[in-house]
C-alpha cells in the first residue's frame, strides 16, 4: 500500500502542477485581452475600461475555480481516490460550460459598474 500511496502523491502533485499552467495560461489570456483593447483604443477610454472589469471579473472566477480543483486534486490521496471522480466531473463540467459561464458574470460585473 505504500508504493501506491507514494504513486498516488506524485501523481495529484503533477496535476496540481499542471492545474497551475492551465490557471497561468487562462489569465495570461484575460491580460493580453486587455492589453489588446487598451492598446487600440487608449487606457484611460470607456472601452479599456470596461474590458478591464470584464477580464479582471472573468479570471477571478476562473482562479478561484482553479484553486478549488486544485485543492480537490491534493485531496486524492487523503480520500482514498473518492476524489478523482470530483475532480475528472468538476474539471470536465469547468472545460465545457467554465468559459461561458466566466464570461458572462465579466459582463454582468461590467454592466452593474458601467
Amino acid at each position: 500500500m505504500t508504493a501506491l500511496y507514494k504513486q498516488t502523491m506524485s501523481f495529484s502533485r503533477s496535476l496540481g502542477i499542471a492545474n497551475g499552467l492551465v490557471i497561468g495560461a487562462g489569465l495570461y489570456g484575460n491580460t493580453a485581452d486587455v492589453v489588446n483593447i487598451c492598446n487600440s483604443s487608449g487606457w484611460f477610454d470607456e472601452t479599456c475600461n470596461r474590458s478591464l472589469v470584464n477580464n479582471v471579473v472573468s479570471g477571478a472566477v476562473n482562479l478561484g475555480t482553479g484553486i478549488r480543483i486544485g485543492i480537490a486534486l491534493a485531496a486524492i490521496p487523503v480520500t482514498g481516490g473518492l476524489s478523482i471522480a470530483l475532480v475528472a466531473g468538476g474539471t470536465l463540467f469547468w472545460g465545457l460550460y467554465g468559459g461561458e459561464i466566466s464570461d458572462k458574470v465579466g459582463m454582468f460585473a461590467e454592466k452593474v459598474i458601467f
